[in-house]
Formats: structure tokens, C-alpha cells, sequence
């Protein structure tokens, strides 16, 4: 069955009662390959329960977002505070499947003037954070002699790499995938080099092009940092009892309902 139909099947069939409904991922795109999945995002009314759930329907493995107009507002508050909104890019990019008096076109508004908004900007702190992570990453890099141990160095540089550059240049981040994603649409020549230095290091042990490449990414934000980086301590609350557990009301109902993507949508 072809996604579009399937996917409005699973919607009618399971959520009678939705007031909005996107396909998103890859399933209707260029990108789709034998392993893509159905991205469902279903919006529910207010009094009803936010929850991610997957299964398998219709032929094709199904991962379901379901919202509320209150927890979508709560999740993408959090998911934009770490500069990766999957909820955000579902409903802005994805296909209608069900509008209930223009609901669905109202999210996608939104969430495409947020998305065009870009990310909050990476803070003095933050940026020094990690030009200090990535000035590490390279040493361990340099001096590793053991070729396990270079084989994760080496995936950790890409992944800083690839992040602090899109940081640098206010971008919204990803995940797997999708980093290379939004790496690609902001920076194509770099991910060309990244990778081929990876490839590099692990098909011909050479490491120059890697060295070379996270430098210059480093150069731009102010260079390698090591000697004199300070990180202060933020002042945290006070437990008024030695490790103290929360209560159930201190608890959101949502927190405890479900939790965030861990991913993007694929």
C-alpha cells in the first residue's frame, strides 16, 4: 500500500476523533529507502492524551506522534531550547492528511515562522564549552595509538565538528541522518571533506585531512581552546533533604505520560 493512503487509514481508523494529521519522513520523498517508516504527527483535542507509540499497520511500521495543542507547545519549547525540534520539522515539512477547520494549517504556519526563526543563539559560554570539547577530541585524536579507540574519536569529531559549525552559523541541529542533513543544505563543501577525511582515517590510517578540517571549523569560532578555559559552576537549588525524591505532583502529567522524540523523524 502506498504510504500516503496507508498513513490516512491508520488516521481515520485509530484516531476517529483528531483535529490534525501530517505524514512526515522520508516516506513521500526522494530520500525513502526498503527500512523508511511512516512519521504519523496526530493532533487530539486538549482534554485528550499526549502519547508516542509505534506499531505495524497496514504493511508499513508506523511511529506515531500524538499531541495535544498543549503538549505540542510544551515539547517544542523543549526540543527548541536544544536547537533540535523534530516536532517542529514534522509539522512544517509534512503532508496534510486531516484538517479539522483548518487546524492543521494553522500548526504548519506556526511551525514553519518558527523554524525560519532559527535555533537561540549559541551563548559566549556554550560556544567556549565546546571549542574546549572539540580542542580535546582533536589531541586524543593526534596522539591515539590504539585503532579501536581512534575508530570513536574519530565519529565524535565529525559529530562536534558537524555541530559547531551549524551552531556557528545559527543553524537547528540533528541527529544522525539529519545532521548530515542540515549540515548539507548549510555547508556542502564541508560535509564533502568531513566525510572524505573520515574515510581517510579509517580505510588508509591517514589522518592530516581530519586534523586540517576540524581546525578550520575550530578557526572559525576563535580557534583551539585549552589553557585558560574556565567553566563556573551555575548555583543549583538547595534539597531540603538528602537526596530527596521528587513527589508525583511535582511531576508533569505529559513528562510522565511519555517523553520526547529521541530522534529525528525518518
Amino acid at each position: 500500500m502506498e504510504p500516503l493512503k496507508a498513513a490516512g487509514l491508520i488516521v481515520s481508523e485509530r484516531f476517529p476523533s483528531a483535529e490534525a494529521a501530517f505524514l512526515a519522513g522520508s516516506a513521500l520523498t526522494a530520500n525513502r529507502t526498503a527500512t523508511s517508516d511512516l512519521d504519523i504527527l496526530v493532533f487530539l483535542g486538549e482534554e485528550d492524551q499526549a502519547f508516542r507509540e509505534t506499531l505495524r499497520l497496514h504493511g508499513w511500521l508506523a511511529e506515531l506522534f500524538v499531541e495535544t495543542p498543549w503538549s505540542f507547545h510544551y515539547f517544542v519549547n523543549l526540543e527548541t531550547r536544544a536547537r533540535r525540534s523534530p516536532l517542529l520539522q514534522m509539522c512544517a515539512h509534512g503532508t496534510i492528511l486531516l484538517s479539522l477547520d483548518g487546524a492543521a494549517e494553522r500548526y504548519q504556519s506556526e511551525s514553519r515562522h518558527m523554524l525560519a526563526k532559527g535555533p537561540p543563539p549559541i551563548t559566549k559560554d556554550e560556544l567556549d564549552q565546546r571549542r574546549y570539547e572539540l580542542t580535546d577530541l582533536l589531541d586524543d585524536f593526534i596522539g591515539s595509538t590504539s585503532p579501536e579507540e581512534l575508530t570513536y574519536i574519530t565519529g565524535q569529531l565529525l559529530t562536534k565538528s558537524s555541530e559547531l559549525a551549524l551552531l556557528s552559523g545559527s543553524q537547528w541541529l540533528g541527529t544522525g541522518k539529519w545532521l548530515a542533513r542540515r549540515l548539507e543544505q548549510f555547508n556542502p563543501d564541508l560535509l564533502a571533506r568531513l566525510n572524505s577525511a573520515v574515510r581517510s582515517v579509517v580505510q588508509d590510517d591517514d589522518r592530516s585531512s581530519m586534523q586540517s578540517t576540524v581546525r578550520e571549523v575550530l578557526d572559525t569560532v576563535g580557534g583551539p581552546l585549552s589553557e585558560g578555559y574556565r567553566n563556573v559552576a551555575k548555583p543549583a537549588p538547595k534539597p531540603t533533604k538528602f537526596n530527596e525524591p521528587a513527589r508525583p505532583s511535582d511531576v508533569s502529567e505529559v513528562d510522565r505520560r511519555r517523553s520526547t522524540p529521541t530522534a529525528d523523524a525518518s
